[in-house]
């Protein structure tokens, strides 16, 4: 498991179990001082409770998230009995020395040590490695799968990393932007997930282009480019922006041509490398990777020069 997808599945956790705002009740309660318990207070503690209840199972169905709770043992303090005795207890308690039970501290102690990780997680694994950018929509995330369990293989990892810095290139030569592509982290688990920092324009066009070019062409088999581009690339939103770019003096008619095809033929070969944008639901996971295998570029290890090869320059 990547540590970012570790955290934010934990940071999801916390927020759909209601952590926080239990702890905000409890804190004051199960302290030293004798404090008088609300009706108020009981209610909003049944509220959060029932609600902290259901997101647990909700998020138990979720194959990453249940396998963090169950190495957290939050099960353990979820059973039915001990949720229905701390109701019970906290409903009839009219004072907070009447709550000082094992059950409500280690329900306590529970909710404590998840809050802690998360802060811990969020600052160590997801805040550092994101730090050179001013927050996550800043950054494009792109995944690299590992075709068979064995590691990625270091020809296949350059080749991802060279067509990406010419998709950058040319998608900001259409856009006129002349910022720098920088790669701020890695993160490694079932698949390689890539950090990457460039112009927000940019990164907006090959994320978008990303996601239109695979939506299109999953579940098409076409034997050339060629084919493919003629069938699929109608109704891109690149084609829009190359068009507003010539109509704009950024760049001519036959530099547009000419980029055009690149960015496809880009894009199209970094799917074919086993790149794609991260699928964050685990069952449609399996069904991604699955069609990434399907459509493993079969020319990694190369065979003759590419229709970019031979354009010039404009």
């Amino acid at each position: 498991m990547q540590a970012l997808q570790y955290t934010r599945a934990l940071k999801r956790i916390v927020q759909d179990m209601k952590v926080v705002e239990l702890l905000k009740l409890l804190d004051p309660l199960l302290g030293t001082a004798n404090v008088a318990i609300a009706e108020g207070q009981k209610q909003l503690f049944a509220q959060l409770l029932f609600g902290s209840r259901a997101a647990y199972e909700r998020l138990a169905e979720d194959p990453t998230a249940k396998k963090i709770m169950r190495s957290l043992d939050v099960g353990s303090v979820y059973d039915p009995t001990r949720l229905s005795n701390l109701m019970v207890s906290f409903k009839s308690a009219p004072n907070s020395p009447t709550i000082w039970t094992s059950e409500f501290f280690r329900f306590h102690a529970l909710l404590g040590s998840l809050r802690n990780l998360d802060k811990s997680c969020s600052e160590l694994l997801e805040k550092e490695k994101l730090e050179p950018a001013k927050s996550p929509e800043d950054v494009l995330e792109l995944q690299l799968i590992d075709y068979d369990g064995l590691g990625i293989e270091p020809i296949r990892l350059t080749r991802f990393v060279t067509t990406l810095i010419k998709l950058h290139a040319n998608v900001a030569r259409i856009l006129g932007v002349t910022e720098d592509l920088r790669l701020i982290y890695f993160d490694s688990g079932s698949a390689l997930l890539i950090g990457v920092l460039c112009a927000k324009t940019v990164m907006d066009a090959i994320k978008t282009l990303l996601d239109e070019w695979w939506d299109k062409i999953r579940f098409r088999q076409l034997d050339t480019f060629e084919r493919k581009m003629e069938a699929v690339s109608k109704g891109l939103t690149v084609l829009e922006t190359v068009k507003h770019s010539v109509e704009s003096h950024v760049i001519n008619a036959d530099e547009g041509r000419i980029l055009t095809t690149r960015v496809l033929r880009e894009v199209d070969q970094l799917i074919g490398l086993g790149a794609s944008l991260p699928v964050s639901d685990d069952v449609e996971k399996i069904d991604h990777v699955q069609l990434l295998l399907q459509k493993r570029d079969i020319k990694l290890l190369g065979s003759g020069p590419t229709n970019e090869e031979t354009e010039p320059d404009s």
